[in-house]
């Protein structure tokens, strides 16, 4: 039995100072006369000096086993130019044993060469082990000679002479031809965890390729998951349905929907769009709408949610339209959602309210691109970029949004740093919507998702711990982060 005392219970919260919690669930909310006076003797006792307890976090969208496996990895996240990349890749390649050398993050939008490295330039540092090199959005890659012999050079979504791929051969790297053991992806997945939990982040909707599920159930019966995980399985519905049937009352991971992709990515200049890209091509629609009604119909038959992947205007045009076809034969039986909804027009957002969607949105995407001289000024100009990621104009419009990272970079507190100071003032939210946006609000985005989210008796006792309550105006800071709870047992502390 835990109880915590002489804190700020709560965002908002007048009076509630203490809570009592029992076997990972909150049993009651009060003063601290009340809680300590419901206590027994046996029960652990923590001071909260004053702190703001707070409920978990929720990243929304992420893929925490694909996290796992980056910290394991040379992240050129980090470089500051195409040639400090190299000479990253140079280094790893001399100083690795491993066969297959991956490096994440890359982001050419942020190098003044603007350009990610070549196939010819990635042979002359290591011409015999396969290695790629993935753009931060993870729908780009560049691969050397031994890594496109692997991948198949004569893939439609592969340029053998520059050593591009695209899409479907890039999102499934890790299923097909550079698959790592079960082993590995288990250690992935507890760095992941760990770093998680570090960010209070207690709660993920994880995406992924339905192999994963039974890492992540593995972990689970040996007891050492600690974050509950919704999953949503990159397969077909009947798939993911058999996986959703191995799901158990209580248990942290939960198979929870099915996830598609409908296109790409800005940055790849892969998301379709209705306007073409200044530099030619709308992108690539990987779904039309017929496709995509197929998907739901089925989905809905075995009760799943579905996301949709889908950036640009017109990849959320074939999925409103397919939406709008099946609603006017009722309601939705289950929450489906559009994931990063970037380009999403105050047009279509006006059908997402009327077909009940759900946004899963990303405000770290506006903060690291949206400013001047960033990614989407310069893939389509000021003007046209300015009119994307409204957040601030879809939440007050009604729309459910919960925010998620899609790991890049993988922390709340940049996103909520992005919502409260977005590039464009029209949509900037409060402090305390920022925090909701991504910690409670995703409650309603999985059916029976509700055991989390806010501090009150039967939620489960995931909790943050802060210093005290963040400045007027200002959203809550990871330096002040002090303590964090999955299930009411610590399972981070600041040093």
């Amino acid at each position: 039995m835990l109880v915590l005392f002489n804190g700020r219970i709560g965002w908002g919260a007048v009076g509630e100072t203490a809570l009592l919690a029992r076997a990972g669930i909150i049993e009651a909310v009060g003063g601290d006369g009340e809680i300590l006076d419901l206590a027994p003797a046996r029960a652990e006792r923590i001071d909260l000096r004053g702190g703001l307890l707070l409920p978990g976090f929720t990243d929304a969208h992420v893929h925490l086993l694909h996290l796992g496996r980056l910290l394991h990895r040379t992240d050129l996240g980090e470089a500051l130019s195409l040639a400090g990349a190299l000479e990253r890749i140079e280094r790893t390649v001399r100083e690795s044993a491993e066969p297959v050398l991956f490096f994440e993050g890359a982001d050419e939008s942020l190098w003044p060469e603007r350009r990610l490295p070549t196939r010819r330039e990635l042979d002359r540092l290591e011409p015999r082990r396969p290695l790629l090199v993935r753009r931060v959005c993870m729908h780009i890659a560049v691969a050397n000679g031994p890594a496109l012999e692997r991948i198949g050079a004569r893939r439609p979504d592969v340029d053998p002479e520059s050593g591009r791929c695209e899409e479907e051969s890039v999102l499934h790297l890790e299923d097909g031809p550079f698959r790592p053991s079960e082993e590995e992806d288990r250690r992935a997945v507890l760095r992941a965890q760990e770093r998680a939990l570090s960010f209070g982040v207690t709660t993920v909707h994880e995406i992924d390729s339905p192999r994963f599920a039974r890492v992540w159930r593995a972990l689970e019966s040996e007891g050492r998951l600690r974050t509950r995980v919704f999953f949503y399985a990159a397969s077909a519905p009947e798939e993911t349905a058999e996986l959703a049937a191995e799901n158990r009352e209580g248990d942290l991971f939960r198979v929870a929907g099915v996830k598609a992709f409908l296109d790409g990515s800005i940055g790849g200049c892969t998301a379709a769009v209705t306007e073409p890209y200044p530099t030619g091509g709308d992108g690539t629609l990987l779904l039309e709408r017929d496709a995509v009604e197929k998907l739901i119909r089925k989905a809905e038959e075995l009760e799943l949610p579905v996301a949709l992947h889908a950036i640009g205007d017109r990849a959320i045009e074939e999925a409103l339209a397919a939406h709008e076809a099946i609603r006017r034969e009722g309601p939705p039986p289950v929450p489906h959602r559009i994931e990063h909804a970037e380009m999403l027009t105050p047009a279509q957002a006006g059908r997402v309210r009327r077909q009940g969607l759900l946004l899963s949105m990303q405000p770290n995407f506006p903060l690291r691109w949206g400013g001047p001289g960033g990614l989407y000024e310069t893939r389509v100009g000021r003007e046209r970029a300015r009119g994307w990621n409204r957040i601030g104009e879809w939440i007050r419009a009604g729309i459910p949004v919960a925010f998620g990272s899609d790991g890049m970079p993988f922390d709340p507190f940049t996103g909520m740093e992005g919502a409260v100071r977005h590039p464009v003032p029209a949509e900037r939210i409060s402090p305390e919507e920022a925090f909701h946006a991504y910690s409670g609000r995703a409650e309603r985005f999985v059916p029976g998702g509700g055991a989390g989210g806010s501090i009150a008796p039967g939620r489960r006792a995931d909790l943050i711990l802060f210093d005290g309550p963040p400045a007027e105006g200002e959203p809550l800071r990871r330096e002040r982060l002090a303590r964090v709870f999955a299930a009411g047992e610590t399972v981070y502390v600041r040093e």
